[in-house]
């Protein structure tokens, strides 16, 4: 060491201390205060909406420890309506091995802003690769869907998206209360681009859990038509390409409003709690191509007018028991099997064993049946939506109701049937002529 006059060791403090000591300082006070300023808080909530779709407002921001921020009061807003989507009080962000980790307490989803999220899910996954970023991992503790009930409580969400091959994976995990990890409802979703645009697959795994239908509005619109109550369980799948989607359904639909089923089908009121135990269900687009199950109800009532109808429909005769007087009839039992096709309606009654072949029945008759012969013959679309002719009219009105009902009714008949498909074009065009009345 060589020796320093005291001039040059105070000069050489002076040096050493602005830059080391007096920039260092003056840099950590100027990023605490810009990190505590609103406007920071601003701009992250706008780089965040562009990256969801939905508008973001976030009260304060916290840095509890290097790499990890803390938002508190956070409110997701959908732009197109205005409503509020979501609200939590606390959520953590953590950049960590190239994945955006995501921690949420207390989430407060609103029912009516449902399809909003589901847009936000379905961006995401369709989101083309190097659009977004890599991987996100969400993780929400005590969550619940609110309609003016608590709809739906969660004990866990986990929802994860990571990039897939040519496209991205989704994989979303719904955890009820007093269940286990192993019992979780179970989302997946993977989206491949190709040339032609892309394909997204869906599948829905409940397990022994019942949902409400209203939850997948935002992705299956028909959900809306079961009814508020209506439940769904079992395994729900879906392929989706540009201009075209398909699916299949196995499992249990309870607590089906029957009277707002046939509202919506215009064919009267029917009044009761449907289940519907589905075997296997096809559908391609809002066109239902197959089905196999059984429907059952307990007690309710029947329009008169469509009871008559259907007794007319399903005995293929011109004459009904039954009178064309307005009124309900109440009964006891609603059952059968049902099979749906491109050939038509193959109805089986399953009331009960001793009355073969009972569809309806009250405490003391039966008031729909169709015999083993009428039962072997399958029921043609034609003949269903002839259900809408007017008394006395030969002609089947295209209005609102047929027009659903010819949407989502399989139309076309195999290839062995060329013969049967020039019948069914002549019946939907003269309309029920051995059911006048």
């Amino acid at each position: 060491m060589f020796p320093l006059h005291e001039r040059t060791q105070r000069t050489l403090c002076r040096v050493v201390f602005f830059p080391l000591c007096v920039l260092p300082t003056l840099w950590v006070a100027w990023w605490c205060v810009s990190i505590n300023l609103a406007s920071r808080s601003q701009e992250l909530a706008r780089e965040w909406s562009r990256s969801l779709g939905l508008d973001i407002s976030v009260v304060k921001l916290s840095y509890p420890r290097p790499g990890e921020t803390r938002l508190h009061d956070v409110r997701l807003v959908d732009p197109a309506s205005k409503r509020q989507v979501a609200t939590c009080p606390l959520s953590t962000v953590v950049h960590e091995d190239g994945t955006w980790k995501i921690t949420l307490q207390r989430v407060d989803i609103q029912e009516s802003s449902l399809v909003a999220l589901w847009r936000t899910i379905i961006k995401s996954i369709e989101a083309r690769s190097g659009s977004e970023p890599g991987a996100v991992r969400i993780v929400a503790r005590d969550v619940s869907i609110e309609g003016g009930e608590r709809l739906f409580p969660l004990t866990k969400v986990v929802c994860q998206v990571r990039p897939h091959r040519s496209g991205r994976e989704l994989t979303l995990r719904l955890q009820p209360p007093h269940t286990d990890e192993a019992d979780a409802i179970r989302v997946q979703s993977i989206r491949e681009e190709n040339a032609d645009g892309g394909q997204t697959r869906w599948r829905f795994l409940t397990g022994e859990t019942a949902i409400p239908t209203r939850l997948l509005a935002g992705i299956l619109p028909e959900c809306v038509h079961l009814g508020r109550h209506c439940e769904i369980q079992g395994s729900l799948g879906w392929s989706s390409t540009t201009g075209s989607s398909s699916g299949d359904f196995a499992g249990v639909v309870s607590r089906i409003d029957l009277a707002r089923v046939t509202s919506v089908m215009g064919l009267g009121k029917v009044d009761g709690r449907g289940r519907l135990e589905v075997e296997s269900a096809r559908f391609q687009g809002a066109a239902l191509t197959s089905l196999k199950g059984n429907l059952t109800s307990g007690s309710g009532s029947i329009d008169s007018k469509l009871l008559r109808q259907l007794d007319l429909l399903l005995s293929q005769d011109k004459h009904s028991s039954f009178g064309s007087e307005a009124g309900e009839i109440a009964f006891e039992q609603l059952a059968m099997d049902i099979e749906i096709d491109q050939d038509g309606w193959h109805l089986s009654g399953t009331c009960d064993d001793e009355r073969a072949g009972a569809l309806l029945v009250d405490r003391h008759e039966v008031l729909l049946r169709q015999t083993a012969e009428q039962a072997s013959r399958p029921l043609r679309h034609s003949d269903v939506v002839a259900l809408f002719a007017p008394q006395q009219s030969p002609w089947v009105p295209l209005g609102e109701h047929t027009g659903w009902l010819l949407r989502h009714l399989p139309w076309m008949p195999s290839s062995s049937s060329g013969e049967r498909s020039e019948d069914e074009a002549a019946s939907l065009g003269a309309g029920r002529t051995t059911q006048q009345r």
